[in-house]
């Protein structure tokens, strides 16, 4: 579980065990590819237009159980369009990537 924490965020340096992703979709960067729909089907759906968005709360982090499909729909994002922004537990620091 641990070796997903470090792998998943480029930016943060330091060694998480456990945090909290808040994701949120750039609209400009969406070439509306659908791969993030394949891969996370329950947290992005599209516009009329085919523009990706995240469909949970944003103002929520992602649910533990959903974390494996958000990862697979972050990475495999071409244009990256889905960002986050992670909070580790016990700490302040905010991460953004």
């Amino acid at each position: 579980v641990l070796s997903f924490f470090i792998d998943f965020c480029n930016i943060c340096l330091i060694t998480l065990q456990k945090e909290a992703f808040y994701v949120k979709v750039d609209p400009e960067r969406c070439i509306a590819c659908g791969l993030c729909q394949v891969k996370a089907p329950q947290l992005f759906d599209y516009t009329n237009d085919g523009i990706a968005f995240y469909t949970q709360d944003a103002q929520k982090p992602v649910p533990d159980e959903w974390l494996a499909q958000y990862r697979q729909a972050y990475t495999h994002c071409p244009t990256r369009a889905i960002t986050h922004r992670h909070i580790a537990a016990n700490t302040s620091k905010d991460c953004y990537d």
